[in-house]
């Protein structure tokens, strides 16, 4: 009901606008991105046809986030009046001789720089002259347009799922909506926290009913549960890492690729989920790069996005998560039985009471002033180690005319953590973003290795 509510009217979602009021401090930035390659080359001009075209099809493409920070309401997506697609689609030739080290060296800076805010939140980088007669497409876009799930969504719009598929005759009609006045956005925040207000009440008697819906004693061991859980889950912590420690803007990007098939039949041998490998593996990774460097560690705390993306979400921008934050091992006796342990402290962390109110608990936060409930928010983010992602592909291969992507690499934000591992599926394939926050250590590149070798031993 509350994305629905905001969606309606034109704002930002609650857990969206606490990202942006978040980003006072930009190393908690919350751009999602990837690095595609296409053989042969994309033909720049067909791509900003397409893009074009996208913008059209999407409307939140070409709108803007317009705020005022002296109101409780979340900020508004208007439309840019003066949207120009060349600020948002650059094409520059590769570096060196073009290898795919090259590419990352290229795409870790555009994936780190801020958004113009003034501008919709996002980009497309085509680098050509990539080796093997390639080219390298980098994607970027604000949390806020849309989570992993909703990257993909765009990417469906923009690409096709058969080669040589030709372009629509007729390009949709640019989509347009009011602009506000400064008066007229003061009397629409005033009708929008009325209305919200109403609905924050109606939630509160549903959630009252509830507990006590099946007795006042069973409602009280309910209530304290998820009071609990709210403690748990809202704590500010510090990083368990010893040496991960300092944070900044910059990044280095590293990349795995792996067999979809071998992942799913390790997880079907550990009697678990694929998922439970991936992190395992990212797990196993960090503890691999802790022995190299002769730092003494045994747990580290791990942040991950559960989905709440429901069926009534599915043509929904914006974010639909709820983060959860475990303490995971980074070793076992033996490659199942790390897979096992993670499983099981990973579910019971889905679990956990806090996360059916993190809606509300977003809208209390999103009504204070946006320097407090951006700091309180940020204090959350900033206690783990090392975030993990696991987001579906296509299993079928994607292009652009006659050009086929050979491979995606996600990369998500590190928010105030050392790494981010997403992973991402296409075909028979995964593939996965290495994202090492270079001030967090000097040896970034051995980070990377680590991780690969840490899913090698998952899989061995």
């Amino acid at each position: 009901m509350e994305a629905d509510a905001h969606q309606q009217s034109g704002r930002m979602g609650d857990l969206d606008a606490l990202l942006w009021a978040v980003e006072r401090d930009p190393r908690l930035a919350s751009t999602v991105g990837s690095v595609s390659l296409f053989s042969p080359p994309i033909d720049p001009d067909a791509l900003r046809v397409r893009l074009e075209r996208t913008t059209r099809v999407v409307p939140r493409l070409r709108q803007r986030v317009v705020g005022n920070p002296l109101s409780l309401a979340p900020p508004r997506w208007e439309f840019d009046p003066e949207f120009d697609l060349d600020n948002h689609l650059d094409v520059i030739a590769c570096d060196g001789d073009g290898s795919l080290r090259d590419v990352l060296d290229m795409a870790a800076p555009i994936l780190a720089a801020p958004f113009d805010r003034e501008r919709p939140l996002f980009s497309f980088t085509l680098i050509t002259n990539v080796e093997n007669d390639q080219s390298a497409l980098i994607m970027r876009a604000h949390h806020a347009i849309a989570d992993g799930l909703g990257m993909l969504q765009i990417q469906v719009e923009l690409f096709d799922f058969e080669p040589n598929t030709p372009d629509p005759v007729e390009m949709p009609e640019i989509p347009t909506g009011p602009l506000l006045t400064p008066g007229e956005r003061v009397s629409n925040a005033v009708q929008f926290e009325r209305a919200r207000t109403n609905d924050a009440i109606d939630e509160l008697k549903s959630s009252l009913f509830s507990l006590v819906a099946d007795g006042p004693i069973a409602g009280f061991d309910r209530l304290v549960d998820t009071l609990g859980s709210g403690l748990r889950s809202m704590q500010p912590v510090t990083p368990l890492s010893p040496v991960l420690v300092e944070r900044s803007t910059e990044t280095h990007l590293a990349t795995v690729a792996l067999s979809l098939a071998e992942l799913r039949a390790r997880g079907k041998q550990a009697g678990t989920r694929m998922n439970a490998v991936f992190v395992a593996g990212v797990a196993r990774g960090m503890g691999l790069f802790h022995e190299q460097i002769d730092a003494e560690v045994t747990r580290l705390r791990m942040g991950m996005p559960v989905s709440k993306r429901s069926d009534g979400d599915s043509e929904a921008s914006g974010n639909f998560f709820a983060p959860v934050r475990v303490e995971l091992p980074v070793t076992a006796d033996s490659p199942v039985a790390l897979i096992q342990i993670v499983d099981a402290l990973v579910e019971s962390h889905r679990d956990e009471p806090a996360l059916d109110v993190l809606g509300p608990a977003a809208n209390l936060l999103s009504r204070l002033p946006r320097s407090a409930g951006g700091a309180l928010f940020g204090a959350v983010l900033a206690g783990t180690d090392f975030l993990t992602s696991n987001v579906p592909g296509s299993p079928v291969p994607i292009h652009v005319g006659p050009s086929t992507m050979l491979a995606q690499y996600p990369f998500g934000p590190t928010n105030a953590a050392a790494v981010n591992v997403t992973l991402l599926s296409y075909g028979p394939d995964v593939h996965i973003g290495v994202s090492v926050d270079s001030a967090a250590t000097d040896q970034a590149a051995l980070l990377g290795t680590c991780i690969a070798d840490g899913f090698n031993w998952v899989l061995s």
